[in-house]
């Protein structure tokens, strides 16, 4: 393994165990992959970093310590196929002068880490204008006046929904109204006299209530009331309070009821509201399709009126964004037998099922598969029996398309979303189930 150019030699990195067991003149054998990076950074400790570029290092496969891959190492450098790692070149006199004249190694610079936000300690109100309230709350006022009538709200999934369908908004302009008629609905609380106040919780954000997550959330709240005074002309006065995702039995996060009274106390210019004029419109009521009860229990826990987005601003348009825990909670749902649908959820459930084992077998979509889980998902969410007259509203869920209604309409007919035939394989298929308990259920008692 020798040659003019650099004695072969065996080094040992102290750090990892490892054994550079082949260290090559590339001068010699032209390379067809770069040296490895970790490998050259060790070398260039070792030896002089005018050779770094004309030599490659090999760290022998096996186990921690490779100090006994080194004769395997040795005989794979020195039996390469040209068709493996290049063909060989004529050997060249080099001038170590010359080398160092032009070859000059330097450690790749890094790339500079974003300064780590600090977390505020005392409150303050940041350049966007928002209040900051260690540990778990932020809130801004658009210009309201002491009162005593609070038309409260909840924001995603009541006034507006995620625009891209995703968890968390991915920008300040990822939000639509909830229905077209929620704008003027705000301005005819506002006229009727109510305050409008926004409580929402955010669990984008975690501890840095001055953080990226946070400004992700001002920027859209700032967004909607831009929204509002453009393309709506509302100069709508209202305030915002936001939770971040906090430990469990923060107070600031619904459903406990610390948003409201910080409001109350601080915000109110000294006025008590009068809860029997007050109420609160969210969308987590503890229903089946909804991700918790957390709106309803504040209302209760704050001694108000509750109501739904439904019927305040009526029927949502567009597809319904359905977070992970929504869709997992209605399946629990579906499959304790407690939601409204759960019959026609657990029969596309298993269409999918059936759809994924035809895959297996070469002879399935995959596509498919995975869209009939997502309508079955989808329907466990309807907050109640899907007849004839709501196939409109069903038709509204997002994964639910024109093929999935139709399947939906087969089983209002008779019972089974692959029609008469999907019915009859069905009833056949219990019946054998129950021939074999009835035989299994002889065949018991005659050892009693």
């Amino acid at each position: 393994m020798a040659c003019e150019h650099l004695p072969h030699a065996t080094y040992h990195c102290p750090d990892t165990a490892h054994h550079v067991t082949g260290v090559e003149c590339v001068e010699c054998v032209q390379m067809t992959s770069p040296p490895n990076p970790r490998m050259a950074l060790l070398l260039s400790t070792l030896i002089p970093a005018s050779f770094i570029r004309h030599y490659a290092a090999y760290v022998a496969p096996g186990g921690a310590c490779r100090a006994s891959s080194r004769a395997f190492a040795l005989a794979r450098n020195s039996s390469r196929t040209p068709g493996r790692m290049g063909k060989r070149k004529e050997q060249e006199e080099v001038d170590s002068d010359e080398l160092d004249e032009d070859i000059e190694v330097k450690a790749k610079p890094k790339k500079p880490r974003a300064p780590r936000t600090k977390k505020v300690a005392e409150p303050s109100v940041d350049d966007l204008g928002y209040n900051i309230e260690p540990p778990s709350l932020i809130w801004k006022d658009f210009g309201t006046e002491p009162n005593a009538k609070i038309a409260a709200f909840d924001l995603d999934g009541t006034l507006v929904e995620v625009k891209s369908g995703a968890q968390f908004p991915k920008h300040a302009g990822d939000w639509r109204w909830f229905n077209k008629k929620v704008p003027e609905k705000l301005a005819e609380f506002s006229e009727q006299g109510y305050k409008l106040v926004l409580f929402t919780n955010q669990g984008s954000i975690k501890s840095a209530l001055g953080g990226v997550a946070a400004k992700k959330v001002k920027d859209r709240i700032d967004d909607i009331q831009k929204k509002l005074k453009e393309e709506h002309r509302l100069e709508l006065p209202w305030q915002v309070f936001i939770a971040p995702a906090m430990a469990p039995g923060d107070p600031m996060r619904k459903p406990a009821p610390g948003m409201w009274r910080f409001m109350a106390q601080h915000c109110n210019g000294g006025t008590q509201p009068d809860l029997k004029q007050c109420f609160f419109v969210g969308d987590a009521d503890g229903t089946a399709g909804s991700h918790s009860s957390s709106d309803l229990e504040f209302a209760k826990a704050v001694g108000i009126a509750f109501k739904t987005p439904t019927e305040v601003f009526g029927p949502m348009e567009g597809k319904a964004s359905l977070s992970s825990e929504q869709r997992k909670a209605a399946m629990e749902a579906a499959h304790s037998g407690a939601a409204p649908n759960s019959e026609l959820v657990l029969q596309f459930e298993q269409l999918s099922k059936d759809t994924f084992e035809a895959v297996k077998r070469g002879e399935g979509d995959a596509f498919r598969a995975s869209a009939y889980k997502k309508v079955a998902e989808a329907l466990a969410t309807f907050p109640s029996k899907i007849t004839t007259a709501n196939l409109k509203e069903v038709g509204k869920l997002k994964g639910v398309g024109k093929g999935s209604l139709d399947k939906v309409k087969k089983y209002l007919e008779c019972g089974h979303i692959q029609g008469e035939e999907g019915a009859q394989a069905a009833a056949a298929e219990q019946q054998q189930h129950q021939e074999k308990f009835s035989k299994a259920t002889e065949a018991a008692m005659q050892f009693m």
